[in-house]
């Protein structure tokens, strides 16, 4: 024992001693290299959403690059050849992929991924391995990645997948780090928890101790316990976020800074505050947005570039213009001061002549203002064509004068500017502002066409082309040009591709309001399709364009995607989508309602479900619409999935008398009758002239056979409904008087129902003649008020009123086995059985199980035993073993009947065992017995059968017609037999 203990410290202690030969690890770098682990692959993260962004410049991309597998403070892969198993390609898998280097994984990302200007691909879920060995450290982190966006070649979108990836530790200096040598999908059979290889973990004790002492001392302190690792992974990682947080302030801090500087115009400074920003935070896309930002206001406002802007002006006639980019020419260069102070100098005088004109007009001085201008035409009327600014201002002052003919004058001085110079830009402008507002809009498209071709394409004349070509997209739009006004907004998002600057939602926006308006117009599948690409684009440049998103939706509702519509316009709800347009949802989640309401109507229920479904979809809430899927469902007699949407709709309008009413009655049919009385009494106290309701509840107690209750309802009802009918009559009502008659015969209907379960055969009758009285042709309450006359063994009566019943539905299976039992009593068996055979034709259901049975027995009566015994063989192979008392009783006199005594035993003890004391059995074993000329016996079981006061005097009767005769013969037993009879028969029918 002490010898396996000795070794097993020994063996214990030579684990120590090698790893400190190998690799001395403690505790602390243990947690060290875990938390550089798990930072390593956040920072993967960060760099696949570098590549993904959307403004990135070719070269910061490649220097990105290639800094993330070099030297360098971003490196994050152990090298280049680092294995990346790819995953751009949707449909690749574990087993189904192909393994890429780093750099080529990257630039792969590059092309092949639909890239944003936000964040779209996410890691998370990380789990890190223990660490491990083999020819060096290593680690591994499990993730799970999510790109959010669709791949450009297959248009995919991407599922989570699960990866791994294997990150090599290596210690430089006091520090450890960690690089990405490879990136997997992750194999379930290879768990993150496996222990191979790996490697045991010091305490602070064994690397400080002396490995001889703790051989020598059996020192157990010497590997960490798990738990002790994992507290020292969360103190490393506390104190490494406390490190975190204060960076991301200082790069906060940096992008206030810099921002400031922005706002300030103050470019060059601000270019080197987002660098420092960047520095600090080397993937974060907020200041590499910014700096493209600065590049672009930094690339116009070069020497050069002034100077082009300048001349551009001074051609357009913008001489204050000119003169400011000539100043700001000076400023970038000031040896060239000479040069632009003889640019200036004529500038200057033709601002001070056109001033003197201006400033009149500003001032209000029209007629001066118009005279002055009539004064410098004259003054200048030979070099004229220099100055066709006088026209233009004359041409303003018209338009502000009260003169009759001011209009017709200022065309004409827009027009003589123009013919003057036709690059007069300013004079173009004003003159295809005149045309549009005076009507006159393919005159102004015309001038706008002109005015935006002598606008050369360029980033610093970009909002200017903007401009023009948004007038001309809402003069097409106003003269129903869609697809002129839709080209423009094309054109303008081709030049802003071109130009390399960022796009503006609001333009797809407003072209996917025009394509949406068109498609409608047309009923364009593809346009509906261009609007929903265009809202599309316009969310992915602004995510919180609310608008957008509605729009998409009205569009995707449209296009029948229901599910993608009702996504939209909950984030546009989200976002604050006003209450108009939140009407104009619930509007559309009508229209599919009211689609559904109408093919219920028409009895097509896959149809009015479909359509419930989505108006459902686009408003959860929308409870008529629950209600009304519940009623397609009530009508397949799905009552349980009924059930569930009724309550549903309850849930969202509480008050809502119809739904407790449905509800109520699909559980009436579960027959669940104590719960349906509970709907009932809601939808009674929401409405307390709900008639149905009233119905509901008394037929749910009479199926509890609480009839009294049942008939108050019953009575409540007719209390309300027979002033109302009054009154309809009294007003001439044609229609409300038939349906306040409906109701009365269906509620005394109910009240018959009532009296007959309670054998109150005379008021039975009154309340169905009540019901006729109001419903003539009521054929329910004929059925009724028959079956009450057979009750009453008034058997002319019920075929009589069967018969009307069945004139209205000849093919009533419960009228139809009605008037065959009303024969059978008749004693006209023909008619019986002609009645019966046809209802085991029409219950195609065998809701009326003993028809066969019934039909026997009139065979019996017509004494057609073969056909009697083929319809009771049947009837006994379907019927459950043993609980047919009756059945079995009726079987052995058939077997009496054909001579067959053992056979008539055997049943009549089948009935026995059933109901041990059942008379008519005791009798048919009377009649076997006697049959034998066992009399003695025959009287035991006859005496039995007639003490038990059960047997009704029609049975006997006909029975000793064929049977007990050797009993009667005996005078004895015969005057026994008699006296019994007097005694304890039964005189009425059963």
């Amino acid at each position: 024992m002490k010898l396996h203990y000795v070794l097993a410290i020994l063996l214990f202690i030579s684990q120590v001693v090698f790893v400190q030969a190998q690799e001395q690890i403690t505790v602390k770098e243990a947690a060290e290299i875990t938390y550089q682990a798990k930072e390593t692959v956040k920072a993967y993260q960060s760099l696949l959403n570098f590549v993904a962004f959307a403004e990135n410049a070719p070269n910061e991309l490649k220097e990105a690059i290639e800094n993330s597998y070099s030297p360098s403070r971003n490196q994050i892969f152990y090298s280049k050849d680092a294995v990346i198993e790819d995953d751009i390609d949707p449909e690749n898998q574990l087993g189904h992929t192909k393994d890429l280097p780093a750099d080529k994984y990257l630039n792969t990302l590059d092309i092949l991924y639909e890239k944003d200007i936000d964040p779209t691909i996410t890691l998370s879920n990380f789990q890190v391995s223990h660490l491990k060995k083999k020819d060096y450290l290593y680690i591994k982190v499990f993730f799970e990645c999510q790109f959010s966006r669709k791949d450009r070649k297959k248009q995919l979108s991407y599922p989570v997948r699960q990866r791994i990836a294997l990150l090599r530790a290596e210690k430089r200096g006091n520090r450890w780090y960690t690089f990405i040598s490879g990136i997997r999908f992750f194999d379930p059979s290879l768990p993150i928890e496996s222990t191979d290889n790996d490697i045991l973990i010091l305490s602070d004790i064994a690397i400080a101790a002396d490995t001889t002492q703790l051989s020598a001392s059996g020192n157990t302190e010497a590997v960490a316990s798990s738990d002790r690792l994992e507290l020292a992974i969360k103190e490393y990682e506390a104190l490494q976020e406390e490190s975190k947080k204060k960076l991301e302030e200082e790069f906060k801090q940096a992008i206030t800074h810099a921002n400031q500087l922005y706002a300030n115009q103050e470019f060059e400074e601000a270019e080197t505050a987002y660098k420092k920003a960047r520095e600090l935070n080397p993937f974060n896309t907020v200041p590499l947005v910014q700096l493209i930002r600065v590049k672009k206001e930094l690339s116009i406002r070069t020497y050069e570039s002034y100077m082009a802007q300048a001349e551009r002006a001074k051609k357009e006639r913008r001489y204050e213009v000119a003169m400011d980019f000539y100043q700001k020419a000076v400023q970038k260069k000031p040896q060239a001061t000479d040069i632009i102070t003889r640019e200036l100098q004529p500038l200057s005088q033709r601002v001070n002549d056109i001033s003197s004109v201006r400033n009149r007009i500003e001032a209000g001085k029209i007629a001066d203002a118009i005279e002055e201008c009539d004064r410098k035409i004259k003054e200048k009327r030979k070099v004229i064509a220099d100055y066709p600014e006088f026209f233009l201002l004359r041409g303003k002052a018209y338009l502000l004068s009260s003169d009759r003919k001011a209009k017709e004058r200022a065309l004409e001085d827009f027009n003589k500017a123009i013919e003057i110079d036709a690059y007069y830009q300013e004079a173009r402008l004003i003159r295809a502002d005149y045309l549009e507002k005076n009507g006159n809009a393919i005159g102004a498209i015309t001038d706008y066409d002109v005015a935006l071709a002598n606008i050369p394409l360029g980033r610093e004349t970009h909002s200017e082309r903007v401009a023009i070509i948004t007038k001309k997209v809402l003069l097409k739009k106003n003269t129903s040009n869609l697809k002129g006004a839709i080209e423009e907004y094309e054109k303008l998002i081709r030049e802003t591709d071109q130009l390399g600057l960022t796009q503006n939602a609001e333009v797809f926006y407003e072209k996917g309001l025009l394509e949406f308006k068109k498609a409608a117009t047309e009923q364009s599948t593809t346009e509906y399709q261009n609007a929903d690409k265009s809202f599309s684009k316009a969310i992915s440049l602004n995510s919180t364009l609310l608008l957008a998103y509605f729009q998409r939706g009205l569009v995707r509702f449209d296009l029948e995607k229901y599910r993608e519509a009702a996504k939209d316009f909950f984030e546009s709800e989200k976002l604050g989508l006003d209450s108009v347009s939140r009407k104009s949802i619930e509007w559309k989640s009508k229209t599919l309602y009211d689609g559904g309401v109408k093919a219920l109507e028409e009895g097509q229920l896959d149809k009015a479900e479909k359509f419930f479904r989505n108006a459902i979809v686009i408003r959860p809430k929308n409870s008529l619409a629950w209600f009304k899927k519940g009623e397609v469902l009530f009508s397949r007699q799905e009552f349980e999935t009924a059930i569930d949407h009724y309550n549903t709709a309850i849930g969202f309008t509480s008050v809502f008398p119809e739904v407790y009413y449905k509800k109520g009655l699909a559980l009436y049919r579960l027959s669940r009758y104590n719960e349906a009385i509970q709907c009932f009494d809601q939808a009674i106290k929401q409405n307390k002239n709900y008639i149905e309701a009233y119905k509901g509840a008394g037929d749910s107690y009479q199926k509890l056979t609480n009839f009294k209750i049942a008939f108050s309802f019953y009575q409540n009802a007719i209390t309300i409904l027979q002033p109302d009918l009054k009154k309809a009559q009294k007003a001439d009502n044609k229609n409300l008087v038939t349906k306040l008659k409906s109701q009365l015969a269906e509620v005394y209907h109910g009240v018959g129902q009532c009296h007959y379960n309670t054998k109150a055969y005379p008021d039975a009758i009154k309340a169905f003649d009540k019901a006729i009285e109001y419903v003539p042709d009521f054929s329910d309450a004929y059925y009724y008020r028959g079956i009450t006359f057979l009750a009453q063994n008034n058997l002319k009566d019920a075929v009589k009123n069967i018969s009307k019943a069945l004139e209205y539905f000849p093919e009533n299976p419960s009228y139809r086995y009605a008037i065959a039992n009303a024969y059978y009593l008749k004693k006209e068996y023909g008619e019986a059985i002609k009645n019966y055979t046809t209802v085991l034709r029409i219950d195609s259901i065998n809701t009326l199980k003993d028809t066969k049975h019934r039909r026997g027995l009139s065979f019996v009566m017509a004494q057609n035993y073969e056909k009697a015994l083929k319809d009771f063989s049947e009837y006994n192979a379907s019927v459950e073993n043993g609980k047919e008392t009756v059945f079995y009783t009726d079987y052995g006199f058939l077997y009496l009947q054909m001579k067959q005594d053992s056979l008539a035993t055997m049943q009549f003890n089948k009935a026995l065992l059933h109901t041990s004391e059942f008379p008519e059995a005791l009798y048919g074993l009377a009649c076997v017995y006697d049959t034998r000329n066992n009399t003695n016996d025959a009287m035991l079981y006859v005496e039995k059968a007639l003490l038990s006061k059960q047997l009704n005097k029609s049975f006997v009767v006909y029975n000793e017609e064929f049977f007990l005769k050797n009993l009667r013969n005996n005078k004895v037993l015969a005057k026994r037999y008699s006296a019994l009879k007097k005694k304890n028969l039964l005189s009425s029918p059963n």
